[in-house]
């Protein structure tokens, strides 16, 4: 689904990131090994982070798709991400592109919604 989804921009852009490791077995990153665990979950990391920043509401937001899919970018964020000996990043130093320009609400709105046959929507 495209945005306000974030699922399958999410997903290609952690498959782009991955690829650029070898193999699992090809190596010593083999399939659950902790090196293996560690490149997962610091990619995972990237991704969250650009999902957090980038995938909303197209309607209102203009959500940088292509950049997010693209090879180009994953390379760039691979890149960034160290083998376990070197320790992982702290989530709290992993951001996206530049947001300082961005401005985002503090409202928030919440429906609940019945009606006369107990059918209730939230």
């Amino acid at each position: 689904m495209p945005p306000p989804s974030s699922g399958g921009i999410a997903l290609v852009e952690l498959l782009n990131i991955l690829e650029n490791y070898p193999a699992p077995g090809a190596v010593e990153d083999d399939w659950g090994s902790g090196l293996y665990i560690h490149h997962i979950v610091e990619a995972m990391k990237y991704v969250y982070a650009d999902r957090t920043y980038h995938l909303g509401d197209d309607d209102y937001y203009p959500v940088p798709k292509d950049m997010l899919i693209s090879k180009e970018y994953a390379k760039t964020i691979f890149n960034k991400i160290k083998d376990a000996k070197n320790k992982a990043v702290p989530s709290g130093e992993i951001k996206s592109l530049d947001v300082s320009l961005l401005h985002e609400s503090s409202e928030t709105v919440h429906y609940s919604v019945y009606d006369s046959f107990g059918n209730a929507v939230s």
